[in-house]
């Protein structure tokens, strides 16, 4: 972790001198290069300005103070002097610097060039109006602006303005204006302007995928730092006994925190924008430097060194005086707490300290790519400015990899030491499980007679209360049987209103029917004793016919009264079941044939789903075929009364766990109404109406489903998931798959 301290203060100053805009740093970032023939005047090279970043102006300009507005025209009014040489817009100004002035160049344009379309695009910290051959093009921010008030800035995001260069030589003027020129060059900062001619798709398309570059890093940069603090603090909260979790979590989330300040000096519009972000960028690049350096005295050394102190008082002036603080005072701060860091690691290295070595491989990352990014800020060489973000990420990685080994190593040897402790603690159990099987020998045959004693009482009490249970058995057995009885009889009270109901229409039509017959006959009788040709008489047609439907009323009235005395002789004896091997499919088999003339007659669809898949289950096979013909009945009624396509469904599903299986019937009838669901197993209720049925099909099959030991319930239509059942009522009958089951 020490190594990362001298990595962030060396990267925090090059971050410094990266977000103060200087020149060196400016030209790179763009790509620009000085394209100056002489003083104030510049050639465009056409490949430059047509690529994607365009030329830079960048030469000698000539600066002029104050605000003589002729200044703009072509050529130079008679009676001012030439100005002093200026290099760049953008870098710093000097400590003279006015608030207001002129910048003037001459631009040489190639002929291909000439009138062709180009735009100028314009970085700026304060007021700016340029001016083409005395022509204004573009003007932005406001003149005359109060000290206290912040200039507005341009500077990952340049305006971009149209120009057409009509000849071969333009004077370019640029009025200037900037009360905060002198504080952000004290900060380190450029306070002027920056043009560049190109195309103008390819300036924004440039800038817009620069700065989108730049943002990813930083986001990305800012997310992993900030998470990696996040982590180490909660180890910390949850592990206290490694303060260094803590130390690396205040100095990641400050390098985190220090590129957040660099994006902030970037993307600021306004010039105090750009001094809050550097602020924070000082602040932050402090605290790295303090705790980093924690992290190193509290991972290798028992505490840390009295100059310590220094250091924290240091870091904490400069967090307080973030604001004020100038570049070089963090840049020296930073420096020397990177060397101590790199010694503190080299000795912990020298030494072998557990886990130096790994430190050590993030920290040469972060010192190599620090220093590079250094030099190419000051300008030696050209690269990438950000260069030192992975090697900060590649420190912080090593950090945080040295800190789970740690925690690691020390559940491992926790572990170790736990098990060690194990061991002692078995023997210890050992000897001592020894010692009390011998006290536990000497006391058996003392207490030998005083158990058995006790034992004989015990069993006694046992058999006592075995008896009392079996008593009150009985007895709940007994009660529950009259109250099954009291069920019944309430329950044929309404059977027998609805038994006398039915068989008020099938005996009166048997009456008028018999009566006509007795009628028919007698004419029958009379007509073939008149004649012999009596065959062809009308009357004894009619009366032929008579007799017949008579006789047809008669059988069918015998019929429903055999049924309805068939259903009664049912509901009032249900068998005992037996315990016979059944499959569930050839159940459904035997209910579906007594019923296959009126499926083939209503034209209904049945579907079967899982029959052959479930166990077999054992029971009275007759009954479990009712009561399967009951519910395939109640369907074959419910999907009767409607138009259109007609289903019904079975389906089966096995429930291991409870033990049962479950049969479900499915119909697309109209549904049982809300209000019948509560009466729909009693005996006698039906929703069929007078003359269609006796309410004792689900009554029947409701005893029969108790009498295995079983549940039948209505059910909502879609009974399992992914179900495609027909929408009316589905009836579930849920039987044991075994006798024990059942019994159980």
């Amino acid at each position: 972790m020490r190594r990362c301290g001298f990595a962030r203060a060396v990267a925090a100053a090059a971050l410094l001198l990266a977000s103060s805009g200087s020149v060196a740093r400016a030209q790179r970032a763009i790509g620009y290069t000085s394209g100056a023939h002489a003083a104030g005047e510049i050639t465009l090279r056409a490949a430059k300005v047509l690529s994607e970043k365009g030329q830079a102006l960048d030469g000698e300009w000539r600066f002029f103070p104050g605000d003589d507005t002729r200044l703009a025209a072509r050529e130079l009014p008679s009676g001012v002097s030439m100005g002093k040489p200026w290099h760049s817009m953008m870098g710093k100004v000097p400590p003279d610097f006015p608030a207001r002035g002129w910048f003037r160049m001459r631009v040489i344009v190639p002929e291909s060039l000439q009138g062709r379309p180009l735009a100028l695009a314009l970085r700026y910290r304060g007021a700016v109006e340029i001016y083409v051959d005395g022509d204004r093009i573009a003007r932005f921010g406001r003149f005359g602006r109060p000290s206290s008030e912040p200039p507005i800035v341009a500077c990952f995001h340049p305006r971009v303005v149209r120009v057409t260069f009509g000849g071969a030589s333009h004077v370019i003027a640029v009025r200037f204006e900037s009360t905060w020129a002198r504080r952000l060059a004290g900060l380190g900062f450029g306070g002027g302007v920056s043009i560049a001619v190109g195309e103008r798709a390819k300036l924004k398309r440039y800038w817009e995928g620069l700065w989108g570059q730049v943002a990813r890093l930083h986001v990305f940069f800012y997310g992993v730092t900030m998470g990696l603090a996040t982590l180490h603090f909660l180890l910390f909260i949850f592990y206290r006994e490694r303060p260094a979790n803590l130390y690396f979590a205040v100095a990641a989330a400050s390098i985190g925190m220090l590129a957040r300040g660099i994006e902030m000096s970037s993307v600021a519009q306004t010039a105090s924008g750009i001094v809050h972000g550097n602020a924070l960028f000082n602040a932050s690049a402090a605290m790295a430097c303090v705790f980093s350096q924690r992290f190193y005295y509290e991972s290798f050394l028992e505490r840390p060194p009295r100059y310590y102190i220094l250091f924290v008082l240091a870091g904490a002036g400069i967090v307080a005086g973030a604001y004020w603080i100038p570049f070089s005072a963090l840049y020296g701060y930073a420096l020397a707490s990177f060397a101590e860091q790199l010694l503190t690691l080299g000795r912990a290295v020298l030494a072998r300290k557990r886990g130096s070595g790994i430190i050590a491989a993030g920290g040469v990352a972060a010192a190599v790519l620090t220093t590079f990014t250094i030099f190419v800020d000051l300008g030696y060489f050209g690269g990438n400015p950000d260069m030192f973000l992975y090697g900060f990420l590649a420190l912080s990685a090593s950090m945080s990899v040295h800190l789970a080994r740690e925690i690691a190593l020390d559940k491992r040897s926790l572990a170790e030491q736990l098990a060690e402790i194990q061991r002692l603690s078995q023997q210890t159990l050992e000897r001592e499980r020894e010692a009390a099987e011998e006290r536990l020998a000497r006391d058996a045959a003392a207490a030998a007679n005083k158990q058995r004693e006790l034992s004989l009482v015990e069993a006694r009490k046992r058999q006592e209360a075995v008896d009392a249970l079996d008593h009150a058995n009985k007895e709940l057995s007994r009660t529950q049987a009259q109250l099954v009885q009291t069920e019944k009889l309430a329950s044929l009270g309404e059977l027998v209103d609805g038994v006398a109901r039915e068989m008020d229409e099938p005996v009166a039509h048997i009456v008028q029917r018999a009566d006509e017959l007795q009628r028919a006959h007698a004419a029958l009788t009379a007509a073939l004793a008149s004649s012999a040709a009596a065959c062809d008489d009308r009357r004894l047609q009619r009366s032929l016919a008579a007799l017949t439907e008579a006789a047809r009323v008669i059988d069918d009235g015998g019929q429903r009264v055999a049924a309805i005395a068939e259903r009664l002789a049912q509901f009032a004896r249900v068998e005992a079941p037996q315990n016979e091997t059944l499959q569930v499919e050839e159940l459904v088999d035997g209910a579906v044939q007594l019923l296959e003339g009126r499926f083939a007659a209503a034209g209904v669809q049945l579907e079967r789903e899982g029959l052959a898949d479930v166990s077999p289950l054992t029971g009275h096979r007759r009954q479990l075929v009712v009561l399967l013909r009951q519910l395939l009945d109640n369907a074959l009624q419910a999907v009767a009364e409607r138009e259109g396509e007609r289903r019904i469904s079975v389906r089966a599903r096995q429930d291991d766990e409870d033990g049962v299986i479950a049969i479900a019937i499915s119909d697309n009838g109209p549904g049982v109404p809300q209000r019948d669901r509560a009466r729909i197993f009693d005996p006698g209720f039906t929703t069929r109406g007078v003359g269609v049925g006796a309410g004792l099909g689900l009554a029947i099959a409701y005893r029969v489903a108790r009498a295995h030991g079983g549940e039948l319930t209505l059910a909502e239509p879609s009974l399992w998931p992914g179900d495609r059942s027909p929408a009316g009522a589905t009836f579930v009958v849920a039987l044991p798959i075994d006798a024990k089951s059942r019994e159980g």
